[in-house]
C-alpha cells in the first residue's frame, strides 16, 4: 500500500469551507474543524477504512472517486456505492454514529485527495450542535436509501440489467463512450463474479450494444443499454 501524505498544495481553509454542514458550525466548531482535519493522497487500491482503520471519521473528496464495500472472510464483496469529487463519506465515522452498527470499507478507485475529519472531533460537534447532528443523520438517510436501492437491485433485478446501468451510470458521469475496464473490475462493480460479468460483456457485444477488447469498452448503443435496465 502506498504511503499516505498530507498535501501541501491545498489551502484547507478554503476545502473545510466545502464540508456539507460547515455553515451551521460556530465559529469555535469551524476552528476545531480546521485544526483536527488533514488533506491526504490515497493511491488506487488503496483501503480509507476497513478492518485495520475501522473509523478514521467522516471525509470529503475533493478528487478522485471511492467505492464503498461489505465483503466477508472469502473475500466476497458488494458494492454499495461509489462516492466522487464533492461527495461526503458520513459512514466512515461509524464509531461515533449510535445507528451504525455494520462495518463499511471505503476503497480508492481512481488516485485522490480527501479531507478527512477526526471521528472524535464530530462527535463532539454533534453533541454541541443539534443542527449539525440533523444535518449529518440526514445525510446517513440519504445513504441508506440508497443501499436499499443497491440491495434491492441484487436481490431482484437481472444480472443484464445491472451490467447496463453501470455502464450507462459510467456514460453519465464521464461523459465518455469509449473507457478502459477488466471484465473483473466491472464483476466487483457489479457485485458479481468475473465469468458472468464476461459473459454478459460478451452477449452485449453479440448484441450490438458495445465492442470489447483488451480491457477497454466502447458504447455503441446507449439508448438500447438504457432501455435494458
Amino acid at each position: 500500500m502506498k504511503i499516505k501524505k498530507e498535501i501541501k498544495t491545498m489551502d484547507k481553509s478554503y476545502v473545510v469551507k466545502q464540508i456539507p454542514f460547515y455553515e451551521l458550525l460556530t465559529d469555535e466548531q469551524k476552528n476545531e474543524i480546521f485544526n483536527h482535519s488533514q488533506i491526504k493522497e490515497y493511491g488506487k487500491g488503496d483501503i480509507i477504512s476497513g478492518f485495520l482503520n475501522p473509523c478514521i471519521g467522516p471525509f470529503l473528496i475533493l478528487e478522485g472517486e471511492v467505492r464503498a464495500i461489505m465483503d466477508d472472510e472469502n473475500f466476497r464483496e458488494v458494492t454499495l456505492f461509489k462516492l466522487y469529487k464533492g461527495d461526503t463519506a458520513l459512514l466512515s465515522a461509524a464509531c461515533v454514529l449510535e445507528c451504525v452498527t455494520f462495518e463499511v470499507k471505503f476503497v480508492v478507485e481512481n488516485d485522490s485527495h480527501l479531507l478527512i475529519i477526526e471521528s472524535c472531533t464530530i462527535k463532539e460537534i454533534m453533541t454541541e450542535n443539534l443542527a449539525v447532528k440533523c444535518k449529518i443523520f440526514e445525510g446517513l438517510a440519504d445513504r441508506f436509501a440508497s443501499c436499499m436501492s443497491t440491495m434491492h437491485a441484487l436481490l431482484f433485478m437481472r444480472y443484464d440489467r445491472r451490467v447496463a446501468a453501470f455502464l450507462v451510470e459510467r456514460y453519465l458521469y464521464t461523459g465518455e463512450t469509449e473507457f478502459s475496464i477488466t471484465q473483473e473490475e466491472i464483476a466487483k462493480e457489479t457485485s458479481s463474479v468475473r465469468e458472468v460479468a464476461g459473459r454478459t460483456i460478451r452477449q452485449f457485444a453479440k448484441d450490438g450494444l458495445i465492442e470489447y477488447g483488451r480491457g477497454r469498452i466502447k458504447i455503441l448503443d446507449i439508448k438500447k443499454l438504457k432501455n435494458l435496465m
